[in-house]
C-alpha cells in the first residue's frame, strides 16, 4: 500500500498513521458521496493502471500471489480493499460514520476472543488522534501487547512473527 501512495505522489506514510473505526473501511462496505467516489476512482485507477504496466517493481509486487485462506490471489486485490481507508487518509475532509461495533458481528480471526478489548483500542487510538495526548496512544500499545502475548500463551514470540496481521485486526 505504501508503494502506491508513494508512487501516486500522495504525501502520507501509513506506518505513521493512527487507524481507528473513523478512518477504516472493512471489505468495501461503504456508501459515499459523489466527491469521495470521485476521489476513490482517481486512485482506484492509478492501481489498474499500475498493476497493467509491464515488468515495473511495484506491477511486479501489485500482481504477486498471496495466500488467502486456501487460495493464491494477487496482493492488488488486496491493496484495492484498502483504498477506501486510504482516501479517508489523504483527505481529512472526508468523514466516516461507523456502525457501533457492539450492532456487527465478531471477526473470524483468532481475535475474535478479544472483541472487548477492541473496542477499547479503537476508543483509545479515537482519544489519541482527537486529543494528541501520547498517554492514549501508550495505553494502547500496552493493551496490544498483552493481546500478542496472550495469543502466543504468554511470550512475544507470535507477535514478532505476526506483527502486520495484529495490526490488521486491531488497525493502528
Amino acid at each position: 500500500c505504501q508503494k502506491l501512495i508513494s508512487a501516486y505522489s500522495l504525501d502520507l506514510n501509513l506506518a505513521d498513521c493512527i487507524m481507528s473505526s473513523q478512518n477504516t473501511i472493512f471489505c468495501n462496505y461503504f456508501l459515499a458521496n459523489k466527491k469521495f467516489w470521485s476521489s476513490w476512482l482517481i486512485l482506484a485507477d492509478y492501481l489498474v493502471a499500475t498493476s497493467e504496466q509491464q515488468n515495473t517493481e511495484l506491477s511486479i509486487k501489485l500482481n504477486a500471489p498471496t495466500n488467502y485462506g486456501d487460495q493464491q490471489l494477487p496482493m492488488k486485490v488486496f491493496v484495492q480493499e484498502r483504498l477506501a481507508s486510504m482516501c479517508l487518509l489523504a483527505h481529512p475532509k472526508f468523514r466516516c460514520l461507523n456502525y457501533s461495533p457492539f450492532n456487527i458481528g465478531p471477526s473470524t480471526t483468532p481475535f475474535n476472543q478479544f472483541f472487548y478489548e477492541a473496542v477499547i483500542s479503537d476508543a483509545l487510538k479515537r482519544a489519541f488522534v482527537q486529543t494528541n495526548q501520547a498517554s492514549y496512544l501508550d495505553a494502547f500499545a500496552s493493551l496490544r501487547k498483552s493481546l500478542i502475548q496472550k495469543l502466543n500463551g504468554g511470550s512475544d514470540a507470535w507477535g514478532k512473527a505476526n506483527a502486520s496481521s495484529l495490526g490488521a485486526g486491531f488497525i493502528e
